[in-house]
C-alpha cells in the first residue's frame, strides 16, 4: 500500500506556470514561478508583476515526492513547499522574513 501512495506523489506533475500572491505588511505582491523540467532537471523562473520584474532565472529547483524548493541566493529567496492536487502550499522566505504562499497552476507546460 506505502509504494502505490508514493508513485501517486511522483506522478503528480509540477510543469507549469503558478501564481500566487503574498501579503507583505498589507501589500499584495502576486508570484509566478515558470517550472520547467528537461532530462529529469527541473529549472524556474519568477516573475513580480507588481515591481516589473519578469523571467528572473532561479538558482535551484529541486523536485521529489512531492516537496518542492526554489531558491535565488543573490536576492536571499527560497520557496519550500508541497504539491497537493492543484496547489503548492509552502512558505516564501527573503532575507529573514518568512511568508505564507499558496500557488495555483495558471498553465500547464
Amino acid at each position: 500500500m506505502f509504494s502505490i501512495s508514493s508513485y501517486q506523489i511522483n506522478a503528480q506533475d509540477i510543469k507549469g506556470s503558478w501564481k500566487g500572491t503574498l501579503n507583505v505588511q498589507g501589500t499584495e505582491l502576486p508570484i509566478l514561478f515558470h517550472i520547467s523540467e528537461k532530462e529529469g532537471v527541473y529549472t524556474t523562473t519568477m516573475d513580480s508583476p507588481s515591481q516589473g520584474a519578469t523571467d528572473i532565472p532561479m538558482d535551484k529547483t529541486t523536485y521529489q515526492d512531492g516537496a518542492l524548493t526554489i531558491t535565488l541566493a543573490q536576492a536571499g529567496i527560497k520557496y519550500v513547499a508541497t504539491l497537493k492536487e492543484d496547489k503548492i502550499t509552502g512558505t516564501f522566505y527573503q532575507s529573514g522574513y518568512e511568508f505564507p504562499l499558496i500557488m495555483k497552476l495558471e498553465k500547464k507546460e
